[in-house]
């Protein structure tokens, strides 16, 4: 997600002035289930369409899927729960909301605005979990058991521990925005926004920051955002200002995917009952979620059941 500073995200030496696009349809149906061939690839489907799925009324940031397969994504101080047919509910109100993440029954929720991260029980009330961060953004939840947090506006990614602890986990990328463990863990894909915009890898080991290497160039001007792995590898990247998906491969092969989306600020595979050859999007300066046909399902990460294998 880009850093929210005011309505409109203020870049570094350049201002975008950037228009709300509103576009009406109604929602879409749940999806019937699909057919899989090999490495997760999807029959019968053609990647690259966009609909709207659910019209939220409000700009939206973070998406996250829970474990059991309920999606949830972020408003600038919500949080909302979305039904396989678009429907949308209410979940929560927070101080601020920006990048979500699930890890064991909770989610967890990057409060740019106040420089906390909160935890969210469904059926409780949200708590702050952790608080001397500065601007955080993106939140992943790591193959060992902790969170990282991103601040896309310096080199910063913090690692909070069970105990809400937080520290500094890497200061080797800068301006990193979205972020991706690989299948194994042994590797985080991170987008950077800002400074030396595009698409980075980050070695890991025993839990620490190793070796990072460019994978892709982005511009300013297409501010990489969100990311998420496909289960041929693929990392799919949120170009917010260029208004498109694209995927990268491990070689450094760049493909556009989809075009003209609502400033697609963060993506998730389908999980459960939704399609799980479809990428959700949200939007950035819009008032919905898109459904965009990948033809590939998400990765299933560090050993987790992949989404379409049950269909």
């Amino acid at each position: 997600m880009l850093a929210r500073l005011s309505p409109v995200r203020l870049f570094p030496r350049i201002r975008f002035v950037l228009s709300a696009i509103l576009i009406t349809v109604s929602a879409a149906c749940a999806a019937d289930p699909v057919d899989l061939v090999d490495e997760g690839v999807c029959a019968g489907v053609t990647p690259g369409e966009v609909d709207t799925f659910a019209e939220i009324g409000a700009t939206t940031e973070g998406i996250a899927f829970s474990p059991d397969g309920r999606l949830f994504i972020s408003t600038s101080t919500s949080v909302k729960e979305l039904s396989p047919d678009g429907t949308v509910a209410h979940g929560i109100d927070v101080p601020s909301a920006l990048g979500l993440a699930w890890k064991d029954d909770a989610l967890y929720i990057a409060g740019f605005n106040t420089d906390e991260v909160y935890r969210w029980v469904p059926g409780e009330e949200p708590v702050t979990f952790a608080t001397g961060l500065t601007k955080p953004n993106f939140i992943t939840a790591t193959p060992w058991g902790t969170l990282l947090v991103s601040n896309d506006f310096a080199p910063e990614i913090y690692e909070i521990d069970g105990e809400g602890e937080v520290a500094m986990w890497s200061t080797a990328v800068a301006s990193p925005n979205g972020m991706v463990f690989s299948a194994d863990g042994s590797e985080l894909y991170v987008a950077t926004t800002f400074e030396e915009p595009g698409l980075y890898v980050v070695s890991v080991a025993d839990g620490k920051a190793g070796d990072v290497r460019k994978l892709a160039t982005f511009t300013t001007g297409e501010a990489p955002d969100g990311i998420a792995l496909d289960a041929q590898g693929g990392v799919w990247v949120a170009l917010n200002v260029a208004k498109k998906l694209v995927r990268a491969t491990a070689d450094g092969e760049v493909e556009t995917m989809a075009e003209e989306l609502v400033f697609p600020a963060s993506l998730a595979f389908g999980q459960g009952e939704f399609d799980a050859c479809s990428v959700y999007v949200t939007q950035l300066f819009g008032k919905g979620v898109h459904r965009v046909t990948a033809g590939v399902t998400g990765e299933a990460l560090f050993g987790e059941e992949a989404p379409g294998e049950n269909l």
